[in-house]
């Protein structure tokens, strides 16, 4: 990808060679969407890269490039999680810790009046009984932590790449390598039964 200036020029390369105007850009190339995790500002003097002489790539738009890559790495986790749980509301899967541990409390049989009162309202609106739903509630749960877990130490991983990567090159790789072990997650998860 390469990142525009407000003048149209080149201001740095990145990864899978989508052009992403800044927002300081004055158009937006035709029939082109911009996603805003792409986008960021920077200044508008630089050459065009790919150009003789190649410009020096300062640490203003190596640190650029980096912050861009950490927003992309980011949006690619929640796009991965989404991937995995389908379009569940983020506040919905914010409780599913809260429900886990009612689940656990309940099949332990130490839960609180409230745990009870909170599964009990869902097990009856979805007809099934508060055992019923616990199972199925911790059963869910233990692959979701799993998952889970891989993304956030994926997401980890590659933001400590990218902030070690001395170059707009390594970025890139780092990311390539993301993108990679992202989609191996993703197979790995799609083969079990």
């Amino acid at each position: 990808m390469k990142l525009y200036c407000r003048s149209g020029y080149v201001c740095a390369t990145h990864a899978d060679d989508q052009d992403i105007p800044a927002d300081t850009y004055d158009a937006v190339m035709p029939d082109e969407s911009v996603d805003p995790a792409y986008i960021i500002s920077v200044p508008d003097h630089y050459p065009i890269i790919g150009s003789d002489p190649e410009p020096e790539i300062t640490p203003a738009i190596l640190a650029a490039t980096k912050a861009l890559a950490k927003r992309r790495v980011a949006a690619e986790a929640d796009k991965l999680a989404n991937t995995i749980t389908g379009e569940i509301p983020r506040s919905e899967r914010d409780s599913w810790a809260t429900k886990a541990a009612a689940a656990d409390a309940h099949t332990a049989g130490n839960a609180t009046a409230r745990q009870t009162a909170m599964l009990l309202a869902e097990a009856e609106m979805r007809s099934i009984t508060i055992d019923a739903l616990a199972l199925m509630v911790l059963e869910r749960a233990a692959v979701y932590e799993v998952v889970a877990a891989k993304i956030a130490a994926q997401r980890s991983l590659t933001f400590e790449a990218v902030d070690v990567a001395p170059t707009v090159s390594d970025v890139e790789l780092a990311l390539t390598a993301a993108k990679a072990s992202a989609n191996s997650i993703l197979q790995g998860l799609q083969s079990d039964p």
